[in-house]
């Protein structure tokens, strides 16, 4: 089996498109490479279409089956978009919007270039279907006739998780430290056999407040050591910082804004032995919000067997959280790189698989790859985000697993835009340029890959 070694700290995953989170807000970054809150300006003639449209085009017979297809998911009533697309009219309503959205591909929110992998779902438009959408809007978007409506667009989604167990904060907590509060929360471990995670979930309380949350599995032989640890400081919880601040821990899934609940590969999930607890670490920021009581829930489908036991396994440079992550103030383009072959210490030297990945920075981050450096020099692309999107987390699944065999070597690098032009904006001014590294908080930064592996 895997040796559950934990590499590294951090914060990432999940993909768009379900209907249970909210998108929180919390701040306004600004980065001019990428547009983070959906609703930013970006002049469509700055893409090029991938194909003209020849002939008249009308909302039923031809924008239809694109909007159903790619936007609805998100964009129906009490689901996470902004606002419905579900008829012609809440449509025409925003149609410049849509336009600019789906020109600069702001919209769908995918964060990955897939040009780099085939993943288990790609809520992209195509070309033909951008161009649609934009020559629909410049038209004056005719209705058409509702009698003449185009054929459903199959898109394959991945399959939703079925949860069948819930776990909640024992009791509400309200942040005590500002801007930043890392809280940890045990929570009982409910079952009586062995089980393996297969799939992930979070429901933040006070989605305003929190950045991120991180399930960590403590097993029977780490619950006094986590006990002791919430024992020592008053009210719920205790402090954490990256970690569960405990030795034997092991990684069963996060979310960050824009997450949603991620069903793992088929045939494979994570082990927790009955006597576990499992530890909710959640990240508070009251950068802008007031604090309040916050009550987070965390939920998990099962399995009583699995072909393969997985892990997730956070991927950085161990000196970056040592302060060697320097992002100079000014700098437009800062990088960091790192590579290293995971099969050294993770499988005694045999091949791994990789089933999945999500990538993650802060504020400042503009780009972020992960890929495969082969023993042959030749390289194979794992996840790939050219313009990274803060508010859009996801992660995704391979359609395929990949293999890194011995010799091989797990790279990643990230770009940052440290200028003023990409600072965010706190309370209506924006952040004076400032030296950053590596930091859990959230004008801090991180250069993180997260790959889901086994054997």
């Amino acid at each position: 089996m895997l040796k559950a070694v934990f590499v590294i700290f951090g914060l990432a995953l999940a993909g768009c498109g379900e209907k249970s989170e909210k998108r929180p807000v919390t701040f306004t970054p600004t980065n001019n490479v990428t547009p983070n809150n959906g609703t930013n300006n970006v002049t469509p003639n700055n893409t090029i279409l991938e194909n003209n449209v020849v002939g008249d085009v009308f909302y039923w017979e031809d924008v239809k089956p694109i909007v159903d297809a790619k936007c609805v998911a998100c964009h129906t009533p009490g689901a996470i978009g902004p606002f419905p697309l579900t008829t012609y009219e809440e449509v025409f309503a925003v149609k410049e919007l849509v336009k600019t959205e789906v020109a600069s591909k702001t919209m769908p929110p995918f964060n990955y270039d897939t040009k780099c992998q085939e993943y288990t779902h790609d809520p992209t438009l195509s070309g033909e279907e951008l161009a649609t959408v934009v020559a629909w809007v410049d038209a004056g978007a005719p209705e058409g006739d509702s009698a003449e409506e185009g054929p459903a667009i199959q898109v394959r989604f991945p399959d939703p998780p079925t949860f069948d167990t819930t776990l909640v904060m024992a009791e509400a907590y309200t942040p005590l430290k500002s801007p930043d509060d890392y809280r940890c929360f045990i929570v009982d471990w409910p079952h009586q056999t062995k089980k393996y995670v297969t799939g992930f979930g979070v429901e933040p309380g006070e989605d305003a407040i929190v950045h991120h949350v991180i399930a960590f599995l403590a097993p029977p032989s780490a619950v006094a050591e986590a006990q002791a640890l919430d024992d020592r400081e008053p009210g719920p919880g205790y402090t954490c910082f990256g970690t569960a601040n405990i030795n034997d821990q092991s990684w069963m899934g996060s979310w960050a804004p824009g997450g949603a609940p991620a069903k793992y590969a088929p045939g494979t999930g994570l082990p927790v032995e009955p006597g576990s607890k499992m530890i909710i670490q959640v990240h508070y920021n009251t950068l802008t919000e007031d604090a309040r009581p916050d009550l987070t829930t965390v939920n998990f489908e099962t399995a009583d067997t699995v072909e393969r036991e997985a892990i997730w396994m956070p991927w950085a440079n161990p000196t970056w959280l040592n302060g060697n992550m320097p992002i100079r103030a000014g700098d437009a383009d800062a990088s960091h790189q790192f590579m290293y072959d995971p099969t050294v210490f993770l499988s005694e030297g045999r091949p791994l698989k990789i089933w999945g990945a999500g990538l993650h920075m802060h504020l400042l981050g503009t780009s972020i790859r992960g890929w495969i450096l082969r023993g042959d020099g030749t390289e194979d692309c794992l996840a790939d985000s050219p313009r990274y999107d803060f508010n859009w987390q996801g992660g995704v699944g391979f359609a395929e697993p990949i293999t890194i065999n011995p010799g091989d070597r797990l790279a990643l690098e990230c770009h940052w835009d440290n200028s003023m032009a990409n600072q965010p904006m706190v309370d209506g001014t924006r952040v004076t340029p400032a030296d950053r590294n590596w930091g859990e908080g959230t004008l801090d930064e991180m250069c993180l890959g997260l790959f889901y592996i086994t054997l």
